[in-house]
């Protein structure tokens, strides 16, 4: 069954009971091979729209979890990924996102973690919000 990863966190019962089983496997693979494998030991990351930690999950993740930062508008993908990978960072972003958080707060800023990081990474970020929205967070 293919499932909007919408309904993951917003569907029905039955659609959220599906989300431990949709997992993506292969984004941090995907972001290793298009910047060319770099040198990930010791690298601050921020996952940017990093749901529940879904890098982490992919088995060639070689970031370690303490170095692993994740913001993102679902409560609950936060949650999740608390409880899964309890060493790694996790801020809950409540902007609003007309998919994943309509209840958000408009406008709202980036959470500050208090520091610089070595890379950032957004995967499927943009494609959910307005064009002006991606300009003010980029």
């Amino acid at each position: 069954m293919i499932i909007e990863e919408v309904h993951v966190w917003r569907g029905s019962p039955e659609q959220r009971a599906l989300r431990a089983h949709a997992v993506k496997t292969t984004q941090f693979a995907y972001f290793d091979e298009q910047l060319d494998h770099p040198n990930w030991s010791g690298k601050s990351v921020l996952d940017f729209g990093g749901n529940k930690g879904n890098l982490l999950f992919d088995t060639t993740c070689s970031i370690r979890h303490g170095d692993y930062y994740c913001v993102d508008v679902i409560r609950d993908a936060i949650k999740y990924g608390q409880n899964m990978f309890p060493d790694a960072h996790w801020a809950h972003y409540d902007r609003h996102n007309c998919s994943f958080n309509p209840e958000g707060i408009h406008e709202l800023p980036i959470p500050e973690f208090g520091r610089k990081f070595d890379i950032i990474l957004a995967y499927s970020v943009f494609t959910h919000t307005t064009l002006e929205e991606m300009k003010d967070l980029v």
